[in-house]
């Protein structure tokens, strides 16, 4: 069949006018709009009737004058392609809804697809009326500056594929769409007041009122970030799952319908700035499964607006009860089942100072909660017992105090005592420890957790101790003038200042260090082991470092102006590695070995090439029998560059200019001479053969590693045989005892 265009009932023609084809009417056969003839101007309503087919081709443009719209009660078929897109825009400015937009009457039986479409400035760009006719499919098409993109309803599901929504109001409103693939970028709203909508793998970014504000469908795989809200329930809200909520103002708004609240599983909702969950229903509600990219119990629950908070709402709020997750979001650490607290009391500012005399308790199953600014006084000995929940928030500027009500003496109050074996959690952010025998004490095992951050030790005898078998957190905290800061073992430290005590950490085990600064301690400013200590400053102590066992793993840190900087220990021989640490200018030794097993330190830096000096503040076997030995690399160029590197024995230190003997391009063995292991480096292949020949040809040691125990061999000469890819590589090694 010839395809026409029928204008107004009766014309079959088409009148061209200032350069563009001017349409309107009705169209009621199968009809073609050729590129040839654009651009069209519809200057009124143009209407597809139910026996009307209209085919768009690629690259037309359709330009509509200001409160027109083109009704499909037929077939529109609007397929572009890439580069070449049709486009649906306005005829004279460039305002918002200055056109109506195309009208899908799916209760006309009217269907309507379109593909690498643009659609501008429209009132609704796609509007659906209901019910139960055609289908609306839209792919690989974008809407800008419309006041809604897409609205109505057909009751079966428009597809929406790989579309791109910016700058528009509302992006899709009203109902049955399911939505693939697609970007909405800054738009007011990306969803508003929808139901019966899914969004599958989709992103929303910058939207000034809310990226998703609707409910009765699915929300999975999605990222939702950088609006003001993210996601709002309208009724019951959405099925939320696997997507990223983050940075937005609000991450999710909930509410219920009827007592039903939609479920949110494995979503990362983290850094939403002002609440990651505001809970807006009177029900309770579980987020189990959801990962909140902190550990930190107090910073989780600053984020969520519930019933725990006061509020000046006209209703009351539900609870929301959650997973602590760990680092990584894989696993479950604790779960916080609110709606089983059956007292919650309240130290409220206004009530403050609080004056306790005899040891308080908070109970299991209740909760303690002290309000920012609040003064609590504890008469001698007194403590106060946590088997419940304390959350201790200050602010900045508005600290929790703890101290004394007698006098400002160390140990003049007993201090807090979280029974983690009872199932005990404590945290503690913007407080203030002052005068107490332990400030925080842990009780083992396996029960809570406890979280401090932003908050002062003064003056106690010991700040925190105790463990729980899980890892308290001790975040950008400071300690001044305490006997000992951190005992017996389980946290992690971070950012944290050690400042005039006796000792920083006393006697640790499982207790890292990171990114902390430890001056003026009196006795050891670390003295502990069975951790990590990364990237500190530990300066101007009596001692820096003391093993406690096999010590610390150091690494990356500065230890100078000590008086000894070091103190090495082993446990059943095994010592903790020292690596790319500055070790220098500490006033009595750099290095104390006081075990008896043999260290390597070849990859630290003293602050001088003179081996006299470096050897003068290192004590070991050279010094005394009963201690090991200890090798290491002189560094010149301000610790850049290795100059020599030793290998002691008991009589004598031999140094080595060329440690590393280059086999071929990209395999190196050293040292050579060597004395207790040999290493090949850069070696790629998997196919790695080692054999050591003695002098009559006899293989002695054979391996297929790329580091060799020798520590067994006789000294002497040595013939090493290496088999890479087929490829023979031989070496003389000598080897020193």
């Amino acid at each position: 069949m010839k395809k026409i265009i029928l204008l107004l009932s009766f014309i079959a023609s088409l009148q061209l006018l200032s350069a563009q084809t001017q349409i309107s009417g009705i169209i009621n056969s199968d009809s073609l709009l050729s590129e040839q003839y654009s651009p069209y101007l519809v200057n009124s309503n143009l209407t597809i009737t139910p026996d009307g087919i209209v085919t768009i081709e690629s690259g037309v443009e359709i330009r509509f004058n200001n409160g027109v719209k083109l009704e499909v009660r037929g077939t529109l078929i609007a397929d572009g392609a890439v580069g070449d897109s049709i486009t649906f825009t306005l005829a004279s400015s460039s305002s918002k809804g200055s056109w109506s937009g195309i009208e899908v009457k799916n209760d006309m039986g009217a269907n309507a697809s379109f593909s690498y479409c643009k659609f501008l400035y429209a009132s609704a760009a796609i509007e659906e009326s209901c019910c139960w006719g055609g289908n609306v499919s839209v792919r690989n098409s974008r809407f800008s500056n419309n006041i809604t993109a897409m609205g109505g309803y057909s009751g079966d599901n428009a597809a929406v594929d790989s579309c791109l929504f910016t700058n528009n109001t509302y992006c899709l409103r009203d109902a049955d769409k399911i939505v693939t693939n697609c970007v909405f970028l800054n738009n007011e709203y990306g969803l508003y007041e929808t139901e019966r909508i899914s969004v599958y793998n989709s992103t929303f970014r910058n939207h000034a009122g809310v990226a998703l504000y609707g409910g009765r469908g699915q929300v999975d795989n999605c990222i939702i970030e950088d609006n003001v809200t993210g996601i709002k329930a309208f009724f019951e809200g959405f099925n939320i799952t696997n997507s990223t909520i983050s940075n937005n103002n609000i991450g999710i708004e909930l509410g219920d319908y009827d007592g039903y609240l939609s479920p949110l599983a494995n979503n990362e909702i983290c850094n939403n700035r002002t609440f990651n969950i505001i809970n807006n229903s009177d029900r309770n509600i579980d987020v189990y499964g959801n990962c909140w990219c902190t550990t930190d119990s107090a910073i989780i629950e600053d984020k969520i607006l519930d019933g725990y908070d006061p509020d000046t709402s006209y209703f009351t709020r539900g609870l929301v009860s959650y997973d602590i997750l760990d680092e990584f979001c894989d696993s479950v650490i604790k779960k916080i089942d609110k709606t089983n607290i059956n007292n919650m009391c309240i130290w409220t500012l206004a009530k403050s100072p609080y004056i306790i005399e005899t040891n308080y308790i908070v109970f299991p199953d209740d909760t303690l909660k002290i309000e920012s600014g609040v003064e609590v006084r504890f008469s001698s000995g007194v403590r106060l017992e946590v088997r419940g929940t304390l959350i201790a928030e200050g602010a900045a500027g508005d600290s929790i105090t703890f101290t004394s009500a007698s006098s400002p003496i160390k140990g003049s109050w007993r201090g807090i005592e979280v029974k983690s074996d009872m199932g005990a959690s404590a945290s503690f952010s913007y407080c203030k420890f002052l005068y107490a025998s332990a400030a925080i004490e842990e009780s083992c095992c396996w029960g809570g957790n406890v979280s401090v951050r932003n908050s002062r030790f003064s003056n106690n005898i010991t700040a925190m101790g105790g463990y729980s078998g899980d890892n308290a957190a001790v975040d950008s905290c400071l300690f001044t003038n305490n006997t000992y800061c951190l005992r017996n073992a389980d946290k992690i430290v971070t950012n944290c200042v050690f400042l005039n005590n006796e000792y920083g950490l006393y006697e640790t085990e499982r207790i890292s260090v990171y990114n902390s600064t430890f001056r003026n301690h009196a006795g050891v400013a670390l003295y502990g082991g069975r951790g990590q200590v990364d990237n500190c400053i530990i300066e101007d102590n009596v001692t820096g470092i003391k093993a406690f066992f096999e010590g610390f793993n150091i690494t990356n840190s500065t230890i100078s102006n000590n008086n000894i900087g070091i103190e090495f220990g082993d446990y059943d021989g095994y010592v903790r590695s020292v690596e790319n640490n500055k070790i220098c200018h500490n006033k009595v030794y750099n290095v104390k070995n006081c075990s008896d097993v043999d260290i390597e330190l070849y990859t630290n830096c003293w602050c001088t090439d003179d081996s006299t000096t470096i050897e003068d503040k290192i004590l070991d076997g050279w010094d005394s029998s009963s201690y090991g030995l200890v090798d290491y690399t002189i560094f010149a160029n301000n610790c850049q560059s290795p100059v020599l590197k030793t290998i002691k024995s008991t009589m004598q230190v031999i140094y080595f200019t060329d440690l590393i003997e280059q086999l071929t391009g990209d395999v190196f063995l050293y040292p050579n001479p060597a004395q207790n292991k040999l290493y090949i480096k850069n070696i790629n292949s998997r196919n790695l053969h080692i054999e050591i020949l003695n002098i009559s040809g006899q293989i002695v040691l054979s391996s297929e590693k790329d580091i060799v125990d020798i520590s067994w061999l006789k000294s002497g000469v040595y013939l090493v045989k290496i088999e890479v890819d087929n490829n023979i590589l031989i070496s003389r090694l000598t080897v020193i005892k």
